[in-house]
């Protein structure tokens, strides 16, 4: 990375570009605040490990960038080549011979798996792309040249060029792989799902896709901007000020909108699928929003950290000593007290990990994962009734499944007790 590899102090200007260069995953180096990366930069990380998407390879200690993706990560080494673990249908497996990489981005936001891609931008401004492809994420930016920076959404990917425009490629059912017409003078962009946004030179913010009908709008004015990114509903500004703006929609009532009071001193921003991570100057993070596996609330080993990025229940730092911390259990839960949306996503998790290993079909999990959609849902709306009648239908689809034989009575039964603390929690 540049900044690590030259000590001197840059314009704001100039620490932008190369916060530029390294898209949605990490502005660590959009403040001269920060010092350079230790000479041995450890990979940390803590939230849930149920598809290995933290159980990081023991021999990387030469880490200058990280991405967390859904349910998998990626590192870049300081020798220009990618690594990947976890379970991304693909995106956790970088190309063979893939090298002279500069900057890392990890997509796929999605519940249902559709869309988990990896791109990795070349130093020669070129892209390489691998996953899944099925709207053209991965491949789409194949031909681009003069690339100074990369965003990979849920099935949409972006691309920053060197002359301040956007090119976007992948699914556009949101718009959201078309900039507005006009767009330059950005420095950096970040995507996720099916939003995208973009931070110009002037310190302004542009966002496209599906932000039509947020639920809080970006602040009239908003300015001084010196980086961004994007969770899945919502947009997180980091400010010359050291202070954090969140808008857009908090879809499950986690509160992922309502920065800490009196949070400052931040340098660096990361939001996941619903919760957010700030870094501050001391080396410290501040997390809010979901909590399920702990996700928003650092382990006491993650300190001293230079770079963060987030995922959907995990989440990864570049800091000077090992740190890896499963979080949060459903046990856990029982003893600090967990919301009803905390538990219900916790199941989410459950039913996806019988996926990965093989019990249960896409078309079987889908079927208990969309139900608790509809939960979640209801919850932020405020009907616990009808999320109580809905996880009822959650507990009919598993009994259903033990009878069919597509889970074992304590596979099953597994489910069924984490369906009911749910209910529990609700009040049913």
């Amino acid at each position: 990375m540049i900044y690590r590899r030259n000590k001197c102090r840059f314009s704001l200007f100039a620490l932008l570009l190369v916060a530029a260069l390294f898209g949605n995953l990490s502005f660590s180096s959009a403040r001269p605040d920060l010092q350079p990366l230790p000479a041995t930069s450890f990979v940390g990380g803590w939230g849930t490990n149920s598809d290995l998407q933290l159980s990081i390879p023991a021999d990387l200690s030469n880490a200058t960038a990280i991405a967390a993706g859904w349910s998998y990560s990626l590192a870049l080494k300081s020798d220009g080549t990618v690594v990947g673990w976890g379970h991304g249908f693909g995106a956790e497996t970088p190309p063979p011979g893939l090298s002279g990489v500069v900057a890392i981005s990890a997509g796929g936001q999605n519940f249902l798996f559709t869309g988990a891609h990896g791109l990795a931008l070349k130093s020669d401004g070129t892209i390489v792309g691998w996953g899944s492809d099925g709207f053209g994420q991965a491949s789409g930016g194949a031909l681009l040249s003069g690339v100074i920076a990369i965003a990979a959404g849920g099935t949409h990917s972006l691309a920053l060029k060197s002359d301040g425009t956007v090119v976007g490629w992948g699914n556009n059912d949101f718009g959201q792989a078309t900039p507005p017409a006009g767009l330059s003078g950005v420095i950096a962009i970040a995507a996720r799902l099916d939003r995208s946004v973009a931070l110009k030179s002037d310190g302004t913010v542009v966002e496209w896709g599906n932000v039509e009908n947020d639920q809080v709008d970006m602040p009239a004015g908003l300015n001084g901007v010196m980086a961004i990114d994007a969770g899945r509903s919502y947009t997180l500004a980091l400010k010359s000020d050291g202070t954090v703006v969140a808008w857009g929609t908090d879809l499950f009532g986690s509160g992922v909108l309502n920065v800490p009071a009196g949070l400052s001193g931040v340098v660096a921003i990361a939001a996941g699928f619903n919760h957010n991570l700030a870094l501050k100057f001391d080396g410290t993070i501040t997390g809010w929003g979901t909590n399920a596996f702990c996700e928003s609330t650092p382990p006491s080993c993650i300190s001293g950290v230079k770079a963060i990025s987030a995922g959907l229940l995990h989440n990864l730092v570049l800091q000077g000593q090992p740190c890896v911390q499963d979080g949060c259990s459903p046990q856990q839960c029982d003893q600090i007290g967990c919301s009803p949306a905390t538990r219900a996503v916790q199941l989410i998790n459950q039913v996806q990990n019988l996926r990965f290993v093989g019990v249960l079909t896409p078309d079987q999990s889908n079927a208990i994962i969309n139900k608790l959609f509809e939960v979640l849902s209801k919850l932020n709306q405020g009907q616990n009734g009808a999320a109580c009648n809905q996880m009822g239908a959650v507990i009919h689809q598993l009994d259903s499944f033990i009878k069919s034989g597509a889970l074992t009575p304590s596979q099953g039964q597994t489910l069924i007790n984490s369906a009911l603390s749910v209910k529990t929690s609700i009040g049913c």
